[in-house]
């Protein structure tokens, strides 16, 4: 069975929620995405499914509560040395520039949990198609064979 819907009994705790301030710094890191890979739309449309994301994700493993707040203090803690910037290079790319130190193993986590399913849902709510995916629906528009362009828009077609 491929899915399988999660009861709740009525007198079972409630999925934990995020702190205020760590939903505020995952709205930041979502939103650099945009800044990261230059795309030009403006992700603020996509805040309440953002949102609802996460409460998808604790609701389903209440362990992401954790993982949000991981993310949250790594990213605070690489701002504190340098800027936010080196902070969204560093968890997005590995990037790091600035001499960042950091735990790899919270790097490695929160890039696993949080930052590559941030990525994964922005691509899916539309930035793969402001990236020039020429056949957005499903998101590429034929095989990518050697030889052949590319069904989508590629690094070298921004040059």
């Amino acid at each position: 069975m491929l899915f399988q819907a999660k009861v709740r009994h009525p007198l079972s705790p409630a999925a934990p929620s995020l702190a205020d301030d760590v939903d505020e710094a995952m709205w930041s890191l979502f939103k650099a995405i945009g800044d990261m890979w230059l795309l030009k739309e403006d992700p603020e449309p996509y805040r309440l499914r953002f949102r609802t994301f996460m409460e998808n994700r604790i609701a389903f493993d209440p362990m992401y509560v954790g993982y949000y707040a991981s993310a949250a203090g790594l990213v605070a803690a690489l701002t504190a040395q340098k800027d936010a910037t080196a902070a969204y290079l560093l968890i997005y790319f590995d990037q790091n520039d600035s001499g960042l130190t950091f735990d790899p193993n919270i790097l490695d986590l929160v890039q696993t949990k949080v930052s590559n399913e941030f990525i994964a849902m922005r691509l899916a709510l539309g930035s793969f198609r402001a990236w020039g995916a020429r056949n957005y629906r499903t998101y590429i528009g034929g095989a990518n064979i050697p030889g052949e362009p590319a069904p989508y828009r590629t690094a070298e077609d921004l040059k």
